[in-house]
């Protein structure tokens, strides 16, 4: 079963302590520490064994504390009719104008909040950054959109294996229904309590960073998952699902031909964390593929990493790569902190050029 819960229980109580306005005007109603060891394996409260002592939980209402079983028992949530119809419609409509313009075989429109003021009102709900900000405990740092047409029947995966963070966990995805899904149109496929599968990096499956195979990863996650439930998700429009990114999900068959399957899908981080690309990073090597820049769909601006909370240092290796150190490490030399910032520019110049291209086509 799923959590029931009525989207203005969700809204008002988490308002209440939740909302933007607060988070950067007044102090926070449950503050926390950004001084993490970045390597530890934290995550999120809400997943943690003793959540319900935590005070988030305990100061929350009856519909929210369930809404918190639920994500901390599966992994998701529904919520259902969280977003109002005026805005799926328009979000919708925004969906259908990008595929348009996009090449025939398009399974789905990435980032279209630069171009679609609808799709990127979506993202920024205010109710769901108080949501995730809920769950994740930090402030909610909307990153990427992806719009669908038609169920993508994509094979299992986590999305913590394409974006992560360190400390690790602190990321989830919202989607949202832009019509009514039924069983025949392909819909979200999850297995519920796999979110509590570890977290992996390529050199876990036993694949190379440099050149990794995505077909050997979802097989491998397919036997990772055989003894999970796969739990098919038909849902109305205005619906939101709310998963970790640890959680195992696809896209369940389309059986029946031409069907649409409209929705969009925002993937969140918290902030104060290092913002990373696990498929394309070495753990074992201590390289990572940092987000860098990261961009905040709310402000349209470079999200900081936690380095520059001055808990951790980042040092750019090469255009790819990055180590990141404790600031309990030797301080590298001129040299090596000179490259690293060149890196890094050349970095925010990558950016604007491929914002540039994003907003022309």
């Amino acid at each position: 079963m799923t959590a029931s819960v009525r989207p203005s229980q969700v809204h008002e109580v988490v308002d209440a302590g939740w909302s933007l306005h607060n988070l950067r005007s007044q102090p926070r109603l449950y503050p926390w520490s950004p001084r993490m060891e970045p390597h530890l394996v934290i995550g999120p409260w809400v997943l943690q064994p003793n959540f319900s002592s935590d005070a988030r939980y305990e100061q929350a209402d009856a519909a929210l504390q369930q809404l918190a079983e639920q994500f901390h028992e599966d992994g998701y949530v529904v919520v259902p009719g969280f977003i109002a119809p005026g805005l799926v419609s328009a979000a919708r409509a925004a969906t259908e104008t990008e595929y348009a313009r996009q090449p025939n075989g398009t399974d789905r429109v990435l980032n279209a909040w630069r171009r679609q003021p609808a799709i990127r009102e979506l993202a920024c709900d205010a109710g769901t950054l108080n949501l995730v900000e809920f769950l994740l405990g930090r402030r909610a740092v909307p990153f990427q959109t992806l719009n669908f047409r038609a169920g993508t029947q994509q094979r299992a995966h986590a999305d913590s294996i394409h974006f992560d963070t360190l400390p690790a966990g602190f990321s989830c995805g919202v989607w949202v229904a832009l019509e009514d899904v039924h069983d025949d149109q392909g819909p979200l496929l999850v297995h519920p309590g796999s979110h509590r599968i570890p977290p992996s990096y390529p050199e876990d499956f036993g694949l190379d960073p440099n050149c990794f195979d995505r077909e050997a990863y979802e097989e491998l996650v397919g036997q990772q998952v055989a003894h999970y439930e796969p739990r098919r998700l038909s849902v109305a429009a205005g619906d939101a699902v709310v998963w970790a990114s640890d959680l195992v999900h696809g896209g369940a068959p389309v059986n029946r031909a031409g069907a649409s399957r409209y929705s969009q899908v925002t993937h969140f981080f918290g902030a104060g964390c290092v913002y990373v690309t696990p498929q394309r990073s070495s753990r074992a090597d201590g390289k990572y593929f940092v987000r860098d820049p990261l961009v905040n769909v709310v402000t349209r601006q470079p999200e900081p990493h936690s380095g520059a909370d001055a808990d951790v240092r980042l040092i750019r290796s090469s255009y790819r790569h990055t180590r990141v150190d404790s600031l309990s490490t030797a301080e590298p030399n001129w040299g090596v902190r000179q490259k690293s910032t060149l890196i890094g520019l050349a970095r925010q110049v990558g950016w604007h050029a491929a914002g540039w291209r994003h907003f022309r086509r």
